[in-house]
């Protein structure tokens, strides 16, 4: 992936899609540094989207990823229940109540993201177990931003994984 959003990038260097597609695999890859650049490229071309506001969740930039979200007037994105959730990631005393907001304001992959960022474990594989069982929302599930980053190492590792892994026909990491 990373070699053809390298070309991409080369095809159509004014590209925020592909500036937000090639900071999204290098969070996959752990190159933060290079994330960031990416992202904040894409910011300065087009003012920001979902891909670039995640992005920067991802990178734990909470402020600037809420600001992106919210500029970018997402029907999906409930404002409230995004500054529940934040709170959560910046205060471990409100991660039950953000753990709820994820599960009841965020649908699918929105809600997994989340609560992967929370380290819900319990109920991310809650959620990730509901979708692999939907033909419809499988896909939506390999895609889940933040599946793949190297923080969530330690949820890919659980056995529930691979069996999640299965259901989505990819490989799972070997058990630790």
């Amino acid at each position: 992936a990373r070699a053809q959003l390298v070309k991409a990038v080369r095809l159509d260097p004014l590209s925020s899609v592909i500036a937000g597609g090639l900071a999204s695999v290098s969070l996959d890859e752990g190159r933060d540094d290079e994330a960031r650049r990416q992202l904040s490229r894409a910011l300065q071309l087009h003012g920001g989207d979902l891909l670039v506001g995640i992005g920067f969740l991802r990178l734990k930039d909470y402020e600037t990823g809420a600001e992106v979200l919210r500029n970018a007037r997402l029907p999906f994105i409930d404002g409230a229940a995004l500054d529940t959730v934040l709170a959560g990631l910046k205060d471990p005393a409100a991660r039950p109540v953000a753990v709820a907001a994820a599960l009841d304001r965020f649908d699918g992959p929105g809600s997994l993201f989340f609560l992967l960022e929370l380290e819900a474990w319990e109920e991310a594989f809650q959620r990730a177990e509901a979708l692999a069982t939907s033909r419809h929302a499988l896909g939506h599930l390999r895609g889940t931003f933040g599946l793949w980053d190297p923080q969530h190492a330690a949820f890919r590792r659980d056995p529930r994984f691979a069996r999640i892994a299965d259901k989505m026909d990819i490989d799972a990491p070997p058990v630790e």
